[in-house]
């Protein structure tokens, strides 16, 4: 839903939002200030002050998922489908569904197939601090769920 705004340069994000809360904080200073203009000034410096965090806590997140999410569900393989993805902080998780022919895998067989060759793209991330941990989670129709998680250890 957001992802198109992944063009707009850094800056213009956090300075619409700060417009957006400052109007917001002025329209309702406006009303509850009428005796006393400070009320709605102070409410607008409020605003356009709690308007980093709020872009940087709320409003970035939501458009780096629709980013990953662009695009999705995707087949990957024969067998496999992504599902979705869900960038939470610095914890990812990727979801696939996988066909029905293919047979249940145990957590660590999937860790030992997937999950070493995929370190070769986690391993700088994890140095770097850009992400904790990459948890695969695969659906295997009709039998269940299996997942496992990568984390900087299981990377060196």
């Amino acid at each position: 839903m957001f992802a198109f705004m992944a063009a707009w340069p850094t800056w213009l994000i956090p300075a619409i939002v700060a417009g957006v809360m400052g109007a917001m904080a002025g329209a309702i200073g406006s009303v509850l200030g009428r005796r006393n203009g400070r009320v709605s000034v102070f409410l607008i410096v409020v605003a356009v002050a709690a308007s980093k965090p709020v872009s940087d806590n709320f409003v970035l997140p939501v458009i780096e998922n629709d980013i990953a999410n662009a695009g999705l569900p995707m087949k990957v393989d024969t067998y496999t489908t992504m599902k979705r993805v869900e960038i939470d902080g610095k914890a990812v998780r990727y979801f696939f569904d996988l066909d029905e022919s293919v047979s249940v895998l145990t957590s660590s067989e999937l860790k030992t197939a997937i999950g070493i060759p995929a370190c070769s793209h986690w391993r700088d991330q994890f140095k770097r601090g850009s992400y904790t941990s990459a948890q695969y989670v695969y659906d295997f129709k009709p039998s269940g769920r299996v997942d496992f998680t990568l984390l900087q250890a299981d990377c060196p």
